[in-house]
C-alpha cells in the first residue's frame, strides 16, 4: 500500500523525548514550552498533530502536521471514507460511538499499514 501526495501545514516544535520510531503517529504537546511528546491516553491526550520526521532524542526539532493530509499509522482496521480516532499509541482506527474524531481516512489499512487521512481533530 503506498499513501498519497500530502499536503498541509506543518510547525516545527521540539521533541520531549526520543521519537525516532514514531514518525507518522499523533503528539501531543509537552510541559515544556514548544515541546512534543507521543499521545499515551487516548481518553485524556489532546493531540496537536502527526509528526512528520522522526527526531532521536530530546531537544530536536520535530515537525509536525497540524492541518490537510497526513500519512498515520494504523492502529487497527481503517477504512476508506470513515472517521478515525486515536488510539493511547498515538496511532488511529475506525470511530466507534463517542470516540474523538480526529479525521477521516483516504485509503483503507489495517494494524501496521501507514495510509493517508485528512486532519479534522476535535470536530464533531
Amino acid at each position: 500500500m503506498t499513501a498519497i501526495a500530502m499536503a498541509g501545514q506543518d510547525i516545527s516544535l521540539i521533541a520531549g523525548e526520543d521519537l525516532s520510531s514514531q514518525q507518522f503517529h499523533f503528539v501531543k504537546s509537552a510541559t515544556t514550552d514548544f515541546g512534543v511528546l507521543l499521545v499515551t491516553n487516548a481518553t485524556t491526550s489532546v493531540p496537536i498533530g502527526v509528526l512528520q520526521d522522526d527526531p532521536d532524542a530530546s531537544g530536536k526539532a520535530a515537525t509536525v502536521r497540524v492541518s490537510g493530509n497526513t500519512k498515520v499509522v494504523a492502529g487497527g482496521t481503517v477504512t476508506r471514507g470513515n472517521t478515525l480516532t486515536l488510539l493511547a499509541t498515538g496511532e488511529v482506527q475506525n470511530k466507534s460511538g463517542s470516540d474523538t474524531k480526529v479525521g477521516v481516512a483516504l485509503e483503507s489499512g489495517v494494524t501496521g499499514d501507514v495510509v493517508s487521512m485528512v486532519l479534522h481533530i476535535g470536530l464533531p
